[in-house]
């Protein structure tokens, strides 16, 4: 139900309410003029019976003053011909125990029937009720006939010794009210037509007005979209009245003003950064060329160096092998000078003995020979 109720639109939430609202007034005020206008009708005709009852008691006081009452025949004549009027259905005169006691019990016709009849005779008071009989509907309405000092100038009690107030009988008449009844249902047929046609007339019209008051907030509602869709924040509404709605319609201008103007900055603002961020990059572009001349100077370098290691590599493995052969150079001369001095010693010795014979010749020249070939062989 919350849900259905959210989804609905303001001119339904507007108009649901007040239309509930005006079919419960005018169904109660349809209600209250129907049951206003069955009771007038029904008032009418309890009204026409009481007179019409209070006309049999003026009749029979007139028969007891003449002295006829005690005629059953002019008495059913005369209750005959009162009953004969239009709209009565049936009327019985009610005779009760202290009349009964005193002149006679009466007619049978003349005796209570049901609990109305006694309920009238024991209070005193005027009894009614309404049935439906053969397809009729009868109103019956039973009128007491009290013995009084004085009944509209003649005394009961000469007659009655009975005490003032007592209950000497009733009338009891029946009323057809089909014709009232009928005109009942015609007269609701009607209010109901009447009230169908201006609900229809109140549903329109107050639709009518609704959208006359909420046009305003649709045209807020209508611009709103069209500023979310395209992001146009130059539209204004145009302000028509100063209600409510009107200064919601001035708020809502000046909002977008606002943001207009908030949106303008913050354009301002992202062109300064784009500026800067265009001038970041065009330095980080020369960064990142100055950062490639340096890798390629760094890697060129580390390839003079990559050669200058395999040179000083070449260069120390070429010193290592001088450094052996200067060694083997030293050690053979330093044989030969050992030859040689040995040499020298053998020439002192020849000398010495000045022998020149021929095995002396042969060992200076192996000595010699050795020398030589020692000096050669570490040059």
């Amino acid at each position: 139900m919350t849900q259905w109720w959210s989804k609905l639109s303001l001119k339904h939430k507007l108009e649901i309410p007040i239309q509930l609202i005006l079919v419960i007034i005018m169904v109660s005020a349809q209600r209250w003029a129907s049951d206003q206008f069955e009771n007038r009708v029904l008032l009418e005709a309890k009204g026409k019976a009481v007179v019409t009852a209070d006309g049999v008691i003026n009749g029979l006081n007139m028969l007891m003053i003449n002295g006829t009452i005690s005629d059953t025949d002019q008495r059913k004549l005369y209750v005959k011909k009162m009953g004969s009027s239009d709209k009565i259905t049936e009327l019985r005169v009610i005779r009760n125990k202290p009349v009964a006691d005193q002149f006679g019990p009466g007619l049978p016709e003349e005796q209570p029937v049901d609990n109305l009849d006694k309920l009238t005779l024991d209070t005193g008071k005027v009894q009614s009720e309404i049935s439906h009989e053969n397809g009729k509907d009868i109103m019956r309405v039973i009128v007491p006939f009290i013995a009084k000092s004085d009944f509209r100038g003649t005394n009961c009690l000469q007659c009655h010794i009975v005490p003032e107030g007592t209950v000497n009988g009733a009338a009891s008449i029946s009323l057809n009210l089909q014709d009232e009844f009928a005109l009942l249902k015609t007269a609701n047929m009607w209010l109901w037509g009447i009230q169908v046609a201006v609900q229809i007339f109140l549903f329109f019209m107050i639709g009518w007005i609704i959208d006359r008051a909420i046009a305003p907030a649709k045209e807020v509602q209508e611009l709103m979209t069209k500023m979310q869709e395209d992001g146009d924040l130059t539209k204004r509404l145009l302000v028509h009245n100063s209600d409510e709605i009107g200064q919601a319609s001035a708020a809502f201008n000046a909002l977008a003003g606002n943001f207009q103007g908030i949106v303008g900055q913050m354009h301002g603002y992202a062109k300064q950064v784009v500026d800067s961020a265009h001038g970041l990059a065009s330095d980080t572009s020369k960064i990142v060329s100055a950062s490639q001349r340096q890798t390629e100077a760094a890697d060129s370098t580390v390839q003079q160096v990559e050669k200058m290691l395999t040179s000083i590599a070449s260069v120390a493995g070429n010193a290592s092998r001088v450094a052996k052969l200067f060694t083997e150079s030293m050690e053979r001369a330093d044989q030969g000078l050992v030859s040689m001095n040995e040499m020298v010693g053998e020439i002192a010795q020849v000398a010495k003995s000045r022998s020149y014979d021929g095995r002396l010749s042969k060992r200076i020249f192996e000595k010699y020979r050795q020398y030589y070939e020692h000096d050669t062989t570490g040059a």
